[in-house]
This record gives C-alpha cells, sequence and structure tokens, in this order.
C-alpha cells in the first residue's frame, strides 16, 4: 500500500471519530467500533499525533467531567491504546502529587476550551514520541478482552482480540 494511499485510509478513520457515541471505559474494548478502528494499525501513530490539535466535536462525552472528547482527545486516547506506557497527564504536568489528586484531570483541564495549550500539548507528544519511537517494542496479545460490562464471563459474552493484536512497551521506559 502506498503512503498517500495510507495516510488517506488513517485520515478517513479520524475524520470518522466525529461520530464516536462512546469511548472505551470499562471494559478493557468496550466503546464505539469507530474507535477502535483507530487502533487497527500499529502504523498509524504519527497521523495520531498530528491530529492532537483538531477541536472537532465528537458525539462522545466525557465522563465524570461535562465535555465532549474532541477529535484530539480521541487521538491522544488511541495513541495510549497502541502504547500503555503513554502517559498524558506525565507530558502536562510534572508534580507526581498533583497527578495523583487529579487523576485524569490535569488532562482535561490543561487541552479544554484552550487551542494554544492542546497545540503545546501536541508538540510535547511529538517531541516524546521522537525520544521513544526507536525504544518501541511490539508486543503480540492474542487474548480477548470484554466489550461490554459483563458480572460474569459466559458463552453469550463478547470477548475480542486487539484489533492491532497486540501494542507497543518502551524498551526503557522514559517519564518524558
Amino acid at each position: 500500500m502506498g503512503c498517500s494511499t495510507q495516510k488517506n485510509i488513517y485520515k478517513s478513520r479520524v475524520d470518522n471519530a466525529v461520530n464516536i457515541e462512546r469511548m472505551p471505559y470499562f471494559p478493557e474494548l468496550s466503546g464505539d467500533s469507530l474507535f477502535w478502528e483507530l487502533t487497527k494499525d500499529k502504523k498509524i501513530i504519527p497521523y495520531l499525533i498530528e491530529r492532537i490539535s483538531d477541536t472537532t466535536l465528537t458525539k462522545a462525552p466525557v465522563l465524570f467531567f461535562g465535555v465532549d472528547y474532541r477529535i484530539g482527545d480521541v487521538c491522544v486516547s488511541a495513541i495510549g491504546k497502541l502504547i500503555p506506557d503513554f502517559r498524558a497527564v506525565d507530558l502536562i504536568e510534572s508534580d507526581q502529587r498533583v497527578i495523583d489528586d487529579k487523576g485524569y484531570g490535569v488532562y482535561w483541564e490543561y487541552v479544554r476550551n484552550n487551542l494554544e495549550n492542546r497545540k503545546e500539548f501536541q508538540k510535547r507528544v511529538k517531541k516524546w514520541y521522537q525520544r521513544v519511537k526507536n525504544k518501541l517494542v511490539w508486543v503480540e496479545d492474542n487474548n480477548l478482552y470484554a466489550t461490554e460490562d459483563v458480572v460474569e464471563v459466559s458463552e453469550n459474552s463478547k470477548l475480542k482480540k486487539l484489533p492491532a493484536g497486540g501494542f507497543y512497551r518502551i524498551k526503557e521506559k522514559s517519564n518524558r
């Protein structure tokens, strides 16, 4: 597949995120299938980073924060699914006590209604990715994960594998 064809596919997937109504929360593979389309190809990460500053609203509410996800937020979440070692809050706040106190609220307070902060965050993610990309190791994951909230797993439960078949780990975990 050519580079421009691949980029068009990525653009289309991210553009379709405006129609996401539910983001993953709990269990692991819950949320809209449109979100999981963003995590099917591990090579999409640079394109996701390029869209972090996109403030186009989606239909998905941010639980407990009273706002809706923007395309850029969806991209940040997708990066986190592909690279579980990626912690957005660490690129915003260096005081671990603040992070412990506010959790992901650190992220939402920083980017909500502030395009300049969002652009700055995007720069930080680009810089972080440039620093870690050669340390990323693909980990195959053939486990099955729940797609809906179930108390017990039964034969009727919907279980799926991760869309990309795995995720990246950072060889030498980097804080920033």
